[in-house]
């Protein structure tokens, strides 16, 4: 059982995993490992996704993944180990629109199953109408050289 770290009066209390943002952590290492991201963006990725809840306890969880000054303004607060300054989550949220805004940009352009499905029967089917177009575009030439054929032997009998 993971243990919230006690606040100020507050009994010590146990409370289970947390695998919806187990799950959202994992998600967010697969995409940044894909995409090379910074561990700045990968925490704006999470508690942006991160289900509504009091956003102290989801900061408590990701504060210590927050590696400071890695090519962005984020930084604790000076004597607060366990809480974000208001404009830095607003940094993050910004952050992470972008990333979203990004990766929607990204699986735009990604072919699904049935996409791939679809052109391989467009492309079997145009590979038939070549196949058809070929066999009358043979059929005619012969017919062009029967004709040159036959004139040949008309002129040749014309000149006897």
């Amino acid at each position: 059982m993971a243990s919230v770290i006690p606040r100020r009066g507050t009994p010590r209390r146990e409370e289970p995993p947390d695998t919806e943002l187990i799950k959202l952590i994992e998600d967010a290492i697969k995409t940044s490992l894909k995409r090379r991201l910074t561990i700045a963006k990968i925490v704006a990725y999470i508690v942006n996704m991160a289900p509504t809840r009091n956003e102290t306890g989801l900061k408590d969880r990701v504060d210590n993944t927050l590696v400071a000054n890695e090519g962005t303004h984020f930084r604790r607060p000076q004597g607060h180990t366990h809480s974000w300054e208001l404009q830095d989550i607003e940094g993050l949220r910004a952050l992470s629109t972008q990333l979203l805004n990004e990766n929607r940009r990204l699986s735009d352009n990604i072919l699904t199953k049935q996409d791939i499905e679809g052109l391989r029967a467009d492309y079997t089917q145009l590979l038939q109408e070549k196949r058809q177009l070929e066999e009358k575009n043979q059929g005619l030439d012969a017919v062009i050289l029967a004709r040159r054929a036959g004139a040949l032997q008309i002129s040749d009998s014309d000149s006897e």
